[in-house]
């Protein structure tokens, strides 16, 4: 696993201090493979809200790669609040027949089965979404769709810094997201 932080400090330094960076799909691959595996990480360390597969850890350290079903964004952060302190916040939830009515009782189920991973240091933002339920799509309009950058799954080169940032309002709200998500099912478009 050092392997994968070694690779990683030269991308993410510069992003962490906002400095210029071309993220190529080489480069986001990269920010995708460490972010797993912090996210596996805190996952682990915190087990009342864990959602993922059991045999994900297993598979990350067998194939070193994030997963296909992911999804994981990026944003330039420029406000005070997690610049002091909280860096991290994690949330799983259990989406069943009564999706809603389940997401807003986090601490009601015994298995989750979605979860999201925000980690923030210096002006790097990481958000991180995953689900076991298939068909489930997640994502961000107007604003908060302005200030992320989706780096996985690959879908274009992204010059860093973003021509917008995040002020608090917009990481928090993107941090406590799903407690907000209406999933849609059926197929993407």
């Amino acid at each position: 696993m050092s392997q994968i932080e070694t690779a990683s400090i030269p991308i993410l330094t510069p992003m962490i201090l906002g400095q210029p960076i071309t993220l190529t799909a080489e480069v986001q691959q990269i920010i995708a493979t460490w972010t797993t595996l912090k996210t596996l990480v805190i996952e682990t360390d915190d087990p009342k809200s864990a959602a993922m597969r059991p045999q994900a850890a297993k598979q990350f350290y067998s194939d070193r790669k994030p997963f296909n079903d992911w999804k994981i964004w990026i944003g330039q952060y420029t406000g005070t609040t997690w610049s002091q302190g909280k860096r991290m916040i994690h949330n799983g939830a259990f989406l069943g027949p009564s999706q809603m009515a389940s997401v807003k009782n986090f601490g009601q189920c015994e298995r989750r089965n979605i979860q999201t991973t925000t980690i923030c240091g210096g002006q790097l933002y990481i958000h991180v979404f995953s689900t076991t339920v298939p068909n489930t799509f997640y994502g961000f309009k107007g604003r908060l769709g302005d200030v992320l950058s989706l780096v996985h799954p690959y879908g274009g080169d992204i010059s860093w810094p973003p021509k917008v940032s995040m002020t608090d309002g917009d990481a928090g709200q993107i941090a406590l997201s799903l407690a907000a998500v209406v999933p849609t099912r059926g197929t993407a478009a």
